[in-house]
C-alpha cells in the first residue's frame, strides 16, 4: 500500500512540473513561433551561418563556415553632442558579407569594442526616438587591423519635457529570457528610455536585482525608474503585475480565477493589472472579455508580433479594444516588447522579410511614452493607468483636443479643434485621425520630413465620443495614441 501511494505521489508530482515547465517555458514558444505564424503574415526564418558572442561593451562575429575566420578589432566611444558625455547608446552592425544585421550596445560608458571579420560594414549608432541616427557607411576591416573611431557625436533632436519612454514586459534569466537583470537594464537606457519592467513569469525573485536600477543616472538630473512586477502565466491567459512583488496563486481554470487573479493585484498597494497579447488564439489569449473591466490596462501592441495596423495578433488585440471602449469598457493601451533576449535575432535585410522585422524584438521596440509632471513611481503609474501615453517603436505623436490630451476629457464645444505635432528621426509618412475607432481623416506627410505640425477642425463630434491617432514613418515606422474622451 505504501509503494502505492508512493508511486501515485511521484506521478502526480512529475505530472505538475511537467505542467508548470510549460507554462514558464510558454512565452519564449511565442517567440520561436513568430517567424512562422500564418496569423501574423511573417516569413520563413532565414539560415544563418556566421554565429556572434555579445560581450559587455560589444560583440565577437565569427564568420559561416564558407568564409576565412579573419577577425579585426573596431573601437570607439559614442557622447551626447551637447554635454561632450559619454551615451550608452545602441549598435547596429550590418554584415554585408553575410548580409546579416546584429545589435548590441555599449557599456555604461558609451564604449564599445567589435571584433569583425574581414570584410564591409554599415555600423549604425542610435540613442531612442529623441536622438539622430548615425550610420557609418561601407567600413572595411581587415585581417588582424586595430581600427580606432573618432568620437561619434549623437545629437538630441527633441526635448520632451514631460514625457518619458518605458518597456512594460520584459523577461530575464529568471524565467525564460537570455538575459541578466543587468543586461535587460543597460539595454533599456541604451535605446533612450526613463523606466522600465521586468516581468519574470511567475517569479519576483528578479526584483531586488532590477530595483538597484533606481541608482544608475541618465542624464537630465534623473535616475532611471526600475518597477517591480511579474507575468502572471496561466492556461487561461497572461497578466501582467506591475508594481507587484507579492506572488499568489496564479492557477487558473474558469472565469472565476481570472477574477481572482484580477483583484489579488488590484487589492495590493498601488498596482496595476494589465491583460497580456489578448488577441493570441492559443491558451496565452484572453477569452474572458466580461471581465475586461477588471483590469486597468490592455496590451495592444506586443513586440513579438506585428503592428497593429497590419494583421495578426494585435490587430486583434487593437481591435477588440476598439470594441470595449464603444461598449463603454474603459482601459488604457499599453505596448511592450516581450523581450526575451535583448539583442534579437539577426536579420537579412535584402530578405522577403517584412519591415517591421527589421526593428526586431530589441528593448523599447515597441515604447509606450507616458505624460506626467510627477517623474516618480506614483507619477509614471498613474499616467500608465490613466492612458496619459501612446505606443511607438519610433514615431513621436503629439496632440490635444481643445487643450485636453491622451487620457483626458474634454468639454464638447462648437469649435473642436485637433492640434498635433509629430516628431521623428526617420521620414514621417501618413497621420490618421479616428473617431470611435473610425477613420475619419488622412494626412499624407511630404517625402522626407521629420517634423509635422498642425490643427484640424473635428465635425459633428458628439458627447461620449472619443478620439484617437495613428501615425506611421519609414521602416514600418508607427504610433497609436490612447483616447482623448468627450464629457
Amino acid at each position: 500500500m505504501k509503494k502505492s501511494k508512493l508511486f501515485i505521489a511521484t506521478i502526480v508530482f512529475v505530472l505538475l512540473f511537467s505542467l508548470t515547465f510549460a507554462l514558464v517555458a510558454c512565452d519564449e514558444k511565442g517567440n520561436d513561433e513568430v517567424i512562422n505564424n500564418d496569423n501574423d503574415t511573417t516569413p520563413d526564418a532565414p539560415q544563418y551561418t556566421a554565429s556572434v558572442t555579445y560581450t559587455g561593451s560589444g560583440l565577437i562575429i565569427m564568420p559561416g563556415k564558407d568564409r576565412p575566420s579573419y577577425t579585426a578589432t573596431v573601437r570607439g566611444v559614442i557622447v551626447d553632442e551637447t554635454s561632450g558625455e559619454p551615451l550608452i547608446s545602441q549598435l547596429k552592425i550590418w554584415d554585408k558579407a553575410e548580409n546579416l544585421i546584429y545589435r548590441t550596445v555599449t557599456d555604461y560608458l558609451g564604449r564599445y569594442e567589435l571584433v569583425l571579420p574581414d570584410g564591409s560594414y554599415d555600423i549604425e549608432f542610435s540613442h531612442g526616438s529623441e536622438y539622430e541616427i548615425e550610420v557609418l557607411r561601407d567600413y572595411v576591416v581587415y585581417t588582424n587591423g586595430y581600427f580606432k573611431l573618432p568620437d561619434i557625436s549623437l545629437k538630441r533632436l527633441y526635448s520632451l519635457p514631460n514625457w518619458y519612454a518605458g518597456d512594460l514586459h520584459q523577461h530575464s534569466t529568471y524565467s525564460d529570457g537570455k538575459d541578466l537583470p543587468s543586461e535587460v537594464l543597460k539595454s533599456n537606457i541604451a535605446v533612450g528610455m526613463s523606466y522600465g519592467i521586468l516581468s519574470d513569469h511567475n517569479s519576483v525573485y528578479q526584483v531586488v536585482e532590477w530595483l538597484a536600477g533606481n541608482r544608475i543616472y541618465i542624464g537630465e538630473g534623473r535616475n532611471f525608474l526600475a518597477i517591480q512586477g511579474w507575468e502572471v502565466t496561466t492556461s487561461r491567459g497572461h497578466y501582467q503585475a506591475i508594481n507587484s512583488r507579492e506572488i499568489f496563486n496564479a492557477t487558473a481554470w474558469s472565469a472565476s480565477d481570472i477574477l481572482r487573479i484580477a483583484n489579488d493585484i488590484r487589492l495590493q498597494p498601488n498596482t496595476i493589472a494589465q491583460i497580456n497579447h489578448p488577441g493570441r488564439t492559443d491558451d496565452m489569449g484572453f477569452i474572458d472579455w466580461n471581465l475586461a473591466g477588471r483590469f486597468d490596462t490592455i496590451e495592444v501592441w506586443n513586440g513579438v508580433y506585428a503592428p497593429p495596423y497590419l494583421s495578426g495578433t494585435n490587430k486583434s488585440s487593437y481591435e477588440k479594444w476598439v470594441e470595449l471602449m464603444n461598449k463603454g469598457t474603459r482601459l488604457a493601451i499599453v505596448g511592450g516588447t516581450d523581450n526575451h533576449g535583448v539583442n534579437g535575432t539577426p536579420y537579412a535585410p535584402d530578405s522577403n522579410e517584412l519591415e517591421w522585422i527589421k526593428r526586431n524584438t530589441y528593448s523599447g521596440c515597441p515604447r509606450t511614452y507616458v505624460y506626467t509632471e510627477d517623474y516618480s513611481l506614483d507619477g509614471v503609474l498613474s499616467a500608465i493607468k490613466q492612458g496619459n501615453s501612446f505606443i511607438t517603436n519610433g514615431p513621436l505623436v503629439f496632440a490635444n483636443l481643445n487643450g485636453k490630451s491622451y487620457g483626458e476629457t474634454v468639454t464638447l464645444e462648437e469649435n473642436m479643434l485637433l492640434n498635433f505635432d509629430l516628431k521623428s528621426n526617420e521620414a514621417l509618412k501618413q497621420l490618421k485621425i479616428y473617431v470611435n475607432g473610425k477613420l475619419v481623416k488622412t494626412i499624407d506627410i511630404a517625402d522626407g520630413a521629420f517634423t509635422y505640425e498642425g490643427t484640424l477642425e473635428l465635425e459633428n463630434l458628439k458627447s461620449g465620443d472619443w478620439i484617437n491617432l495613428q501615425l506611421s514613418g519609414d521602416f514600418a515606422g508607427f504610433a497609436v495614441t490612447n483616447a482623448i474622451f468627450i464629457e
